[in-house]
């Protein structure tokens, strides 16, 4: 078994085709990994790899018919939040049952926040912009402390203190 690591993100550009709208920022990329879709399928010109997938569309098929996402995540939240519900049902009509509401509840807090980082995970420009703010926050922190003494700095030179002598 091989365990990869990777440290950076690279742009996978979409070939345009009649199911991608024309504001996808992908279709504008110069990358040299690239993907289409094809009978509703991601295909690739790379043999194997993860794609990180953000998309926009009506959560119901073409008969109206609402889809729901699958992902043990997501199943979580949903089978917490149907049994709230209907713990609460069971409460308006005189059922004792407080105590499993507040055992619901309290999984269905956890349930959503671990649900809401799958469904707000940022697109791939989103991440770039991070990481390079994290990269320029640390030279400033760990680098930007040496300009002061720098042979090659204005005031050093003004002095004439960067003679060698």
């Amino acid at each position: 078994m091989t365990y990869r690591v990777y440290r950076r993100l690279l742009p996978l550009r979409m070939k345009a085709n009649q199911t991608i709208v024309c504001d996808c920022p992908n279709l504008y990329w110069n990358a040299e990994n690239e993907g289409y879709i094809e009978d509703g399928f991601l295909k690739t010109n790379f043999r194997e790899g993860k794609v990180y997938i953000n998309y926009q569309g009506t959560m119901e098929d073409e008969q109206g018919n609402l889809l729901v996402a699958d992902h043990e995540l997501l199943n979580d939240y949903y089978e917490y939040a149907m049994k709230k519900r209907i713990f609460e049902n069971l409460q308006l009509n005189g059922e004792n049952v407080l105590q499993n509401l507040q055992i619901v509840k309290g999984e269905l807090r956890e349930a959503r926040n671990q649900a809401l980082s799958i469904v707000n995970t940022p697109n791939f420009k989103e991440m770039e912009k991070l990481w390079w703010t994290n990269r320029r926050a640390q030279y400033s922190k760990y680098y930007d402390m040496f300009k002061s003494y720098s042979p090659n700095n204005l005031y050093y030179r003004y002095l004439g203190l960067n003679r060698v002598i």
